[in-house]
């Protein structure tokens, strides 16, 4: 056995590289395997977010220059002279939209099964910009802009199931948190009140009937249905056989209908300047056509796409902190996951060659064999440029084989009375 045991950061690259590093660490005490574990989540984080901020800072002025060269062409049809802006033809009306490809999201919010085919993920193009034009002076804001393209970040959702009626203020006065409420059918009066605050906020009522204490719009069955989409009011009404909650009823919606999903960056340009406001911020920034000395086509599109980066920036910096907090602690469950996984390997070796290893001692060897499969794995995918849906498997595949490999030569060791060489 054992008698001294390596550092941990000297672990690392020889758990990599060395299968006699598991015969020296297999009997340690285990709260030192933990430790180990702790440290291997720190780096292979660290490493994560260095390689995301490596890539993003290169491609990022890549970015930039491309959003401003293609929003240039857009804004052609927009007229700038002594300090004004106009456009011929409809407003307001989607200037210009700009995507990314991205994978969906493979579950609903709460894991909702009213979702039967959520579980297929495929690939969809999110909007990362959306430029409308109104010159007219009838759309003065990013919000009136968002509700005209149907994309508004609503105030209030009113929510019909089939039970009962959800209702979330998302703006109360008296809390930063949204306020939700329930009203059952069968309440005349609270019924009455909520027609009254929908139809204030210019929505629409759906008619409901109720048989067998349960309600039905004359509407598709299997679906959510839109009714109104404001910035004041969403209504929906959900017509499946399952109850939802609020945001699991907004995200199927938004997965049939995908313009109504909030585009990261939304920009209005008016007669007299443009906005710009990020999903994630409070307030637009503006940039006011009287102010400045240069004003074109080409100068106004290099403002939003350096403006959106500059808030992009920081946004990055600002969420980075609890990003790396979650992303440790993410990594620290799944690591042990991956361990405890492979750990059967190590049993069903160290059982065939009778090596009298105690569980503890099999799942140290494990915890050790996550190093390749979570160190180095993901770098390896990342120069190859590989992308396929079974990607997923291989941290285990290579952690089963370390961890088998790891526990065959400590086996070997114990039954030499000496650690084996290589």
């Amino acid at each position: 056995m054992a008698e001294r045991y390596p550092n941990h950061l000297i672990s690392i690259p020889r758990s990599i590289v060395s299968l006699k590093h598991y015969f020296q660490v297999h009997d340690q005490p285990f709260t030192r395997s933990v430790i180990y574990l702790i440290i291997l989540a720190v780096a292979v984080t660290a490493l994560g977010v260095a390689v995301g901020l490596i890539g993003y800072f290169r491609q990022a002025p890549k970015d930039e220059a491309e959003r401003a060269k293609l929003l240039t062409e857009k804004l052609s049809a927009v007229h700038f002279q002594e300090g004004k802006a106009k456009v011929d033809g409809k407003q307001p009306r989607i200037l210009w939209e700009q995507f990314q490809s991205g994978p969906e999201p493979t579950k609903a919010p709460d894991k909702s099964p009213s979702t039967k085919d959520s579980a297929s993920p495929k690939a969809i193009k999110t909007r990362t910009l959306l430029v409308v034009v109104d010159t007219t002076g009838k759309t003065d804001t990013v919000e009136k802009a968002a509700e005209a393209a149907g994309c508004a970040v609503s105030d209030r959702m009113v929510l019909f199931g089939p039970k009962a009626i959800t209702t979330v203020n998302y703006k109360p006065e008296k809390s930063t948190r949204p306020e939700q409420g329930s009203v059952p059918y069968g309440d005349e009066a609270k019924l009455a009140e909520l027609r009254k605050t929908v139809e204030a906020a210019g929505a629409k009522m759906p008619e409901v009937k109720i048989e067998n204490d349960v309600a039905t719009f004359g509407l598709e069955e299997g679906k959510v249905h839109v009714l109104s989409h404001t910035a004041a009011m969403m209504v929906l009404v959900n017509t499946t056989d399952k109850p939802m909650r609020a945001e699991q009823a907004r995200w199927v919606a938004e997965r049939e209908h995908p313009a109504m999903r909030p585009p990261e960056f939304l920009a209005l340009i008016t007669d007299t300047g443009v906005q710009l406001k990020a999903v994630y911020e409070k307030t637009a920034r503006t940039w006011v056509f009287a102010d400045q000395r240069d004003l074109s086509a080409a100068t106004c599109a290099q403002w939003i796409a350096s403006t959106a980066r500059e808030v992009q920036m920081a946004n990055i910096k600002t969420g980075m902190l609890p990003t790396i907090v979650q992303m440790l602690l993410f990594l620290c469950v799944e690591l042990f996951f991956v361990a405890l996984a492979s750990s059967v390997a190590g049993l069903i070796v160290g059982g065939v060659m009778h090596a009298g290893l105690a569980y503890g001692e099999v799942l140290t060897i494990a915890i050790y064999a996550v190093t390749p499969a979570r160190l180095v794995l993901p770098v390896l995918i990342a120069v190859t440029g590989l992308q396929a849906d079974w990607l997923w498997v291989l941290p285990f595949i290579v952690g089963i084989v370390y961890t088998a490999l790891g526990t065959h030569r400590t086996a070997q060791g114990l039954s030499e009375g000496g650690a084996p060489t290589l």
